[in-house]
């Protein structure tokens, strides 16, 4: 009797065993198809992005650090012989995702305004794109004051070096925003 007991008890052990296995082993990992971007991590079928990237892939570069108030130092490189003189000069441009008319950036396109301050009145586009912005030539006043340019984002500054094109020169900018 003792034996049959025995082999009960043994035989509901293996097939609890073989349920558990079973059933463990059968459990769907969710990350198996993410593939999560700029090393991102997969929890539970998500992506946790690293700072500074964001999308459910992490596919995008995040730009939510450019919502603030930045401290802006130009510095004139280079400028016309006769003209206006400009030296280094500061300015506060506050950006944040309310502010339509200081900054707005949808499909990697910003728009820009008191960039380039005292050339420019009116928003300058410039498109985002690796921590990359760049400013294609354009007239934003309709003056024949033109601008073009790019900037490099590192960390929380973004540097720029940007050429304006007057009818009488060139002003060759450097911008340093902190």
């Amino acid at each position: 009797m003792n034996h049959y007991k025995y082999i009960i008890n043994t035989s509901s052990a293996i097939l609890l065993l073989f349920l558990c296995i079973t059933i463990y082993s059968c459990k769907k990992d969710k990350c198996k198809n993410i593939v999560c971007q700029h090393e991102g991590i997969c929890n539970n079928g998500k992506c946790q992005c690293p700072q500074g990237y964001e999308g459910s892939n992490c596919e995008f570069h995040s730009i939510t650090f450019l919502y603030k108030t930045w401290i802006v130092t130009d510095s004139v490189i280079e400028q016309p012989i006769g003209s206006v003189q400009y030296q280094n000069y500061s300015y506060q441009c506050s950006i944040n995702p309310s502010m339509a008319s200081s900054i707005s950036i949808q499909n990697n396109i910003a728009s820009i305004l008191n960039f380039g301050s005292p050339f420019f009145l009116n928003s300058i586009k410039a498109t985002y794109s690796n921590n990359i912005i760049t400013i294609a030539r354009q007239a934003p006043d309709a003056d024949f004051y033109y601008i073009s340019g790019t900037g490099t984002i590192t960390s929380n500054e973004i540097n720029f070096v940007y050429l304006v094109e007057t009818s009488f020169g060139n002003y060759k900018v450097s911008s340093h925003w902190k």
